[in-house]
């Protein structure tokens, strides 16, 4: 069972009913649990709160986007502890799974959604969520591989970025709760939160 966190951002605010609908149908058939973190706010934002929420051990996936998905991925990937594919379509959410263990993922949410984009939503988080058996692009011999450059990828965003704990400190009191504060948030956040020090960061910063 996972622990998805749900964060679209302002522009596709219109569309939230259908995503968390389809998103929380396909969670709902496989045991797990979605929790709407949107906070109608930009995708640079947006990426700050679901690092927060993967470093914190609130999430185990972030499901986000913006009208092309690309903000979101690129805001999303600024950050240690995420990685972040990008999901247009059900074969990425079935290579971001297998190929690239994202904990994370971006989708357009305007860009060619079309008559049959609510069928796209569809069929791309049955890929994404239901349980992996048979992977489709990838042996057991060599899932081994993809493990590894997931480490290798970790280790480099850690050499590369700063820790999320600096990241809160550095940003001012106004842009994080623009960023953060929301009903879902309080409720969540801190009753989940599996850093002690990171709470505390975050609960000086919103009071």
């Amino acid at each position: 069972m996972m622990d998805i966190g749900l964060i679209v951002e302002t522009s596709q605010m219109f569309r939230m009913e259908i995503i968390e609908k389809e998103l929380r149908k396909a969670a709902d058939k496989y045991g797990h649990n979605v929790m709407n973190f949107s906070n109608n706010t930009t995708f640079a934002k947006n990426g700050l709160l679901g690092a927060l929420l993967l470093n914190a051990g609130v999430v185990d996936l972030v499901v986000t986007g913006c009208g092309t998905g690309v903000g979101a991925m690129v805001a999303a990937n600024s950050f240690i502890g995420v990685q972040c594919g990008f999901v247009a379509d059900p074969c990425d959410a079935q290579m971001v799974r297998e190929l690239n263990m994202s904990n994370s993922v971006a989708m357009p949410f305007s860009k060619d959604f079309g008559n049959e984009g609510v069928l796209n939503l569809q069929f791309c988080f049955e890929n994404l969520l239901c349980p992996m058996k048979d992977p489709m692009y990838i042996s057991p011999e060599t899932r081994q591989a993809c493990i590894e450059m997931t480490k290798e990828m970790d280790d480099l965003k850690k050499a590369c970025q700063v820790p999320i704990e600096e990241v809160i400190q550095k940003l001012d009191k106004a842009y994080l709760k623009e960023a953060l504060d929301s009903d879902c948030f309080r409720q969540y956040f801190f009753a989940k939160c599996k850093n002690l020090e990171l709470a505390r960061l975050v609960r000086d910063k919103l009071t």
